[in-house]
């Protein structure tokens, strides 16, 4: 009997396989939690944390540490392992390696997925080959890159040098030497961070958003938001924790905001759609306490 017909079909099954279960790891979908960046990967056939770590250059120790897994004990096919993103094995800065996704839970402007993520407009703008500054919700973005010696079919490597300013010849002289000013007393500001950021895009992952609104809103005084990023805001048939996002429509300066209850039933809400933090206000640019507009997310 000629068995060499079944031992190739064989052969070619298994490849088929190996490749399917391959192109699950693709693309690379970039995650948050409380710990940071992170990637997700799905356990395959004769995986274990040592081939799993070479895969993404993290030490099998450290990856079983991140995932609260005993390194003596195998893994369960199809079993999620989170992927922790750092210095080490994630490029914010030189296209180089394998592209890492996000895509836009929101329509949102360049500016704030650059910031959310840590890297450079210009950069995101090269790497996607988008010259526009506003992005659409469900857009797939290239937000940096995996740095690994494996999974050399998904490698990619990209230029994206600074454009050079040619600089005046009656410029370049040295200028002449300015009188030294007296050291400025620093005013305080609000924190540069937003606290539940984070909750938010964990929140829109679970429950995509679904309410886009122009809403009217006023102040009220808090000591939170000033030094520690916790916005809050005020607003009816909403359940109290969940988060939202605050844009303001003249300078699309962002913020994500819980919400701690309704407004109370006062002849100073009336007309008005939500109140927001005093420290929330000013994170937004907004310096009256009167009646303003927004945009509101969730």
């Amino acid at each position: 009997m000629n068995t060499r017909p079944a031992i190739l079909v064989f052969i070619v099954l298994m490849i088929l396989l190996s490749g399917t279960l391959l192109a699950q790891q693709f693309p690379l979908r970039l995650l948050k939690s409380t710990k940071g960046f992170y990637l997700e990967h799905k356990v395959s056939h004769k995986q274990g944390l040592y081939s799993i770590g070479r895969l993404y250059s993290v030490h099998p120790n450290y990856l079983a540490s991140y995932n609260n897994l005993d390194n003596k004990k195998g893994l369960q096919i199809d079993q999620l392992i989170r992927i922790p993103l750092n210095d080490s094995n994630f490029n914010l800065k030189n296209a180089e390696g394998v592209p890492v996704y996000l895509t836009a839970v929101t329509d949102d402007v360049i500016s704030d997925l650059a910031k959310f993520v840590g890297v450079e407009v210009r950069l995101l703008q090269c790497w996607n080959q988008y010259s526009d500054t506003l992005i659409k919700k469900g857009s797939r973005w290239i937000i940096g890159f995996l740095i690994t010696s494996e999974m050399t079919g998904q490698q990619l490597k990209l230029s994206c040098k600074p454009k050079e300013v040619a600089v005046p010849i009656e410029q370049q002289a040295t200028p002449p030497p300015q009188p030294i000013q007296p050291p400025q007393p620093v005013q305080p500001s609000p924190s540069s961070i937003s606290f539940f950021e984070t909750a938010f895009l964990e929140q829109v992952q679970k429950t995509p958003t679904s309410q886009d609104l122009k809403v009217f809103s006023s102040v009220f005084k808090t000591n939170s938001g000033w030094s520690d990023g916790k916005h809050y805001v005020l607003i009816d048939n909403l359940v109290p924790g969940t988060i939202v996002k605050l844009i303001n429509p003249i300078n699309r300066q962002a913020v994500y905001a819980k919400v701690l209850g309704e407004m109370p039933r006062i002849k100073q809400n009336e007309g008005l759609d939500i109140r927001i933090s005093d420290a929330t206000a000013e994170k937004l640019g907004l310096t009256g306490t009167e009646r303003f507009s927004l945009q509101l997310i969730y």
